[in-house]
């Protein structure tokens, strides 16, 4: 074992959730060593973690995959930059909906009418990066906060995101129009469960990284993989 896979070993750094379609689970992943992830599923209803077998991961993967939309919100490179995109079910773009230099992280609004995406000058400011959402015309745009990785809430009305306030990032939402910014949590890679009733999301306390849930309006925070140890666990069978 290397240097760098023994302190990787002595560590607990989980990483995002993904919920499933029913929204009734989280299936959770957790780095052991530099070539190794262990993952684990949660389920809500019994507040119940248990660790699942590699086999199981990647079937689980499959069969949460999302269905693709159309059109599409992509990523492009423009030569210069990058620019965010829609795609035709033709799997052709057929318009560049940004303007910033470097744009990404794209997402199409529910009724499939916005798109939200974080825009910067420069690929390597990421703190300097603002939340944007434009029509898929091309219009419209709206500059809505400092922030990165946003998502639209299950019902269109909300967005969620991370954003840097004094020197630490939390996790964020506000109203897809613009408006007052309502800061849940300190944490990053925030998810929306299917139904918009919660909001998981990953928090670093220095020493461990862990998955945390809570409700939309950020009461009832609760970890959900700190009883997890260094060592690893044996998957359910």
């Amino acid at each position: 074992m290397t240097l760098i896979s023994f302190v990787l070993a002595q560590m607990v750094m989980f990483h995002t959730a993904r919920w499933s379609p029913e929204g009734d689970r989280l299936l959770i992943t957790r780095t052991l060593d530099q070539h190794q992830v262990q993952a684990y599923i949660f389920d809500l209803q019994r507040e119940r973690l248990s660790a699942i077998t590699a086999a199981a991961l990647e079937r689980t993967e499959r069969e949460w995959q999302p269905q693709p939309r159309m059109p599409e919100a992509i990523e492009q490179s423009t030569g210069t930059g990058q620019a965010v995109a829609l795609r035709t079910a033709a799997r052709e773009v057929y318009r560049v909906l940004s303007e910033e230099p470097w744009a990404e992280q794209p997402g199409l609004s529910p009724d499939g009418q916005w798109i939200v995406y974080e825009a910067r000058a420069s690929p390597h400011d990421i703190l300097a990066s603002w939340i944007m959402v434009v029509d898929t015309s091309g219009s419209n745009r709206r500059r809505l906060h400092e922030g990165t990785d946003p998502s639209w809430s299950p019902d269109g009305r909300s967005i969620l995101f991370k954003t840097p306030i004094a020197g630490e990032l939390h996790v964020a939402t506000i109203p897809a129009t613009g408006g007052t910014v309502a800061v849940l949590a300190s944490g990053v890679h925030p998810v929306w469960s299917p139904d918009g009733r919660y909001i998981a999301y990953m928090a670093d306390s220095g020493t461990r990284a862990d998955i945390w849930i809570m409700n939309v309006d950020g009461t009832a925070k609760r970890c959900i993989t700190c009883s997890v140890q260094a060592a690893p666990q044996e998957p359910a069978p």
